[in-house]
């Protein structure tokens, strides 16, 4: 039996999909979501709290908790 080669991410995700539109809507997607991580990161790491985010945003911290956990998947 033979093993499979191995695929880059980028390979995967154009096997998934036929339609080129959903590839760069999945592609966009992942993107906001690495963004996003990088952003918490930075924020933990510097001792900022969600409320600080918040505040400068003019938004409930609630906002910022979903944005982060990807319930609020809108990046805008």
């Amino acid at each position: 039996m033979e093993s499979a080669k191995p695929v880059s991410p980028e390979e995967f995700l154009d096997a998934m999909f036929d339609s080129d539109e959903d590839q760069h809507a999945l592609k966009d997607f992942l993107k906001q979501r690495q963004i996003v991580a990088k952003l918490a990161a930075i924020r933990v790491a510097n001792g900022v709290t969600q409320a600080d985010i918040a505040a400068h945003l003019d938004c409930g911290q609630s906002a910022v908790s979903k944005l982060e956990s990807g319930v609020d998947a809108v990046v805008t």
